[in-house]
């Protein structure tokens, strides 16, 4: 195939993201949780880290016997 002989039409082009795909906000360091979460989302969160601190203690020998 000659390469003069392509259409510019006939040259794939990448595709553009879809409008409306992103809706995640940029994040902006200090801002409290509760402006991007919802409640529920908070409170699991805080769990979930209090989890992980009670096993970071057990491994480094801090945590009491419960």
């Amino acid at each position: 195939m000659n390469p003069q002989s392509v259409e510019p039409e006939a040259i794939e082009r990448p595709v553009p993201d879809p409008p409306g795909g992103d809706h995640d906000q940029p994040y902006t360091w200090g801002r409290p949780p509760a402006t991007y979460m919802t409640y529920r989302q908070v409170v699991r969160l805080t769990i979930f880290r209090s989890k992980l601190e009670h096993v970071r203690m057990q491994r480094a020998g801090l945590a009491s016997p419960t």
